[in-house]
């Protein structure tokens, strides 16, 4: 975003004509940017909807100009989608994929990126660490409570008392895929959770959903985007 002197954001039209009078064009890859497009105030109610029910992008933000095509202000919108799938991250990240990393899961091991502490340190904390271990099966059946109750607290998306519900039941899925496909498989004999053999496939695991979020969503869907929950 360019400020004019005034402090104002200047329009998409007038930063591309100051761009250009220093010789970078984007049609000739001088520089890249994302597309915009030009709407009147009357389209407002349908901008705003096409922008929420979008996929696979954050949203948008909207230039607000005065008669004189003097910017007066700027709103950002959020797509529904974007909105669901960071709350979906931030909630398992925090009840399920820091604790099973770090160590803190029954029969998980640590991921290596949480090994950094000195051995003195891990054998002072061993017992404590020991004590406050929870297992996977019981970080299932809360979130399969919690997951629901968090989605429906995204009261300023439109329309969420609807929608809240289907947002609850992709949660707790998602989570059940991701376990059962990544880090562990169902022991029907033990009636638990144990992890997978493949050690390398248990630690890329951590990476894949640090970086690669939006493509594990993706596989999910692919897969259907309903499995069954044990």
């Amino acid at each position: 975003m360019l400020q004019g002197q005034d402090a104002l954001p200047i329009s998409p039209k007038s930063a591309f004509d100051y761009f250009q009078s220093l010789g970078l064009k984007s049609k000739h890859g001088s520089f890249r940017h994302v597309p915009f497009t030009s709407h009147r105030i009357q389209d407002l109610k349908t901008r705003l909807q096409i922008i929420r029910s979008s996929k696979n992008n954050e949203g948008a933000v909207l230039y607000l100009f005065d008669k004189k095509g003097t910017t007066v202000g700027l709103v950002k919108v959020k797509a529904t989608d974007y909105v669901v799938r960071r709350r979906l991250r931030e909630s398992l990240s925090a009840t399920l994929i820091t604790k099973v990393f770090k160590g803190d899961v029954e029969g998980f091991p640590p991921h290596s990126i949480f090994s950094s502490s000195s051995s003195s340190s891990k054998n002072n904390n061993s017992k404590k660490n020991r004590n406050r271990k929870t297992s996977l099966d019981d970080i299932v059946k809360k979130n399969e409570k919690l997951l629901p109750l968090k989605m429906s607290r995204l009261t300023h998306v439109p329309n969420h008392k609807v929608e809240s519900p289907k947002w609850g039941r992709y949660a707790v899925d998602f989570m059940h895929w991701w376990i059962r496909t990544r880090i562990a498989k169902y022991d029907e004999d033990k009636k638990k959770f144990v992890v997978i053999d493949d050690s390398k496939a248990y630690h890329f695991a951590y990476y894949e959903w640090k970086q690669r979020y939006g493509s594990l969503l993706e596989e999910f869907e692919r897969a259907g985007g309903d499995v069954v929950s044990k």
